[in-house]
């Protein structure tokens, strides 16, 4: 089979592609010596490595033709809309964090739980809590 080209995945969806892909990717043999973790990751590469370089040129092609995100001024209202929507994402995510007092008191996890010290627990809690 010829390696995946950019133009085969360009007109397509992300699903689209990613069926394409993984048909490609079956038919690849992994060597031996590459841990069994890493064998989808190696098929993958193998397939899509030779398409690369034309998939970005052509996205690259679009980005200019639409007026590039690059340009200074572009860029800048581009940074500041992400971190205008990671702030709402994030904020809107925080209820989900912060434990009632009820649920405190009935299964406490901590000894300031315990003792009902509610803002010791929010100014003591690590961020993977």
């Amino acid at each position: 089979m010829q390696p995946i080209q950019a133009v085969q995945l360009l007109p397509l969806s992300i699903s689209a592609r990613a069926r394409l892909i993984e048909e490609y990717a079956s038919l690849i043999d992994v060597p031996a010596e590459i841990n069994s973790d890493l064998h989808r990751a190696y098929k993958v590469a193998t397939v899509l490595t030779p398409s690369l370089p034309d998939f970005i040129q052509h996205q690259i092609q679009v980005d200019i033709s639409q007026g590039s995100v690059l340009e200074r001024d572009r860029q800048s209202t581009a940074i500041a809309n992400e971190c205008e929507q990671f702030a709402d994402r994030f904020i809107g995510s925080m209820p989900a964090f912060v434990r009632s007092p009820a649920e405190m008191e009935s299964s406490p996890r901590n000894l300031y739980e315990m003792c009902g010290a509610a803002v010791f627990v929010e100014s003591n809690q690590s961020p993977e809590n």
